[in-house]
């Protein structure tokens, strides 16, 4: 009994260490025409992955094309 809860709290303990370095960042804005929700998960490797969503919450018809362009950089900041 005891090598099973032993092998157990093992387990859990490398669950916890290896989600220790991962972090989530939450962007949200709004404006007159346009709801946006940004989520970044960053881990402790140097990448990352984003997932974004972009609603029209304005009161005319929805637009029939979008034009946008994205970019990220990366490097020390000093």
């Amino acid at each position: 009994m005891k090598l099973k809860i032993s092998a157990l709290l093992c387990y859990v303990f490398l669950i916890l260490v290896a989600c220790s370095g991962q972090q989530t960042y939450h962007f949200q804005g709004e404006s007159e025409n346009w709801n946006v929700d940004y989520t970044i998960n960053s881990t402790g490797d140097n990448s990352e992955s984003g997932d974004i969503t972009i609603k029209y919450i304005g009161e005319n018809e929805t637009p029939k094309e979008i034009n946008s362009s994205s970019g990220s950089s990366s490097g020390n900041a000093s």
